[in-house]
């Protein structure tokens, strides 16, 4: 499986690095009006629904953009899965709070799947 790793808030950048993939998976903060350190596992169009209405925040020019453009161009691969945590608030700064870090390991096993799956498909 041809696999790259990108990390950081790089969002539109990534938009080369995408083009030719036959799958993508992004972990990221995901606002879907759930309780704050729930854990998203979207996939398809699902996700790129998501991200079409995603509102504004910190992140600018993140995941839902670079899903939208993808989409946009052609260039989205044909399997998208995100898993996110839902976050407790959203500013510009460094650092998780308490209840988004709680919540990491169900969303790093959740992601493992998630690439077992792709994997495997």
């Amino acid at each position: 499986m041809d696999c790259a790793c990108w990390r950081g808030t790089q969002g539109l950048a990534l938009l080369g690095r995408i083009e030719g993939r036959r799958a993508l998976l992004i972990l990221d903060a995901v606002a879907a009006g759930g309780a704050p350190g729930d854990v998203h596992v979207l996939n398809g169009v699902e996700a790129v629904r998501m991200a079409a209405r995603t509102a504004p925040t910190a992140h600018e020019g993140g995941a839902g953009q670079l899903l939208a453009y993808a989409e946009l161009l052609g260039d989205l691969p044909g399997r998208v899965t995100v898993v996110g945590v839902e976050p407790e608030n959203i500013h510009t700064g460094l650092g998780l709070s308490a209840t988004v870090e709680a919540a990491l390991p169900e969303a790093l096993e959740r992601a493992r799947e998630a690439l077992e799956a792709l994997a495997a498909s």
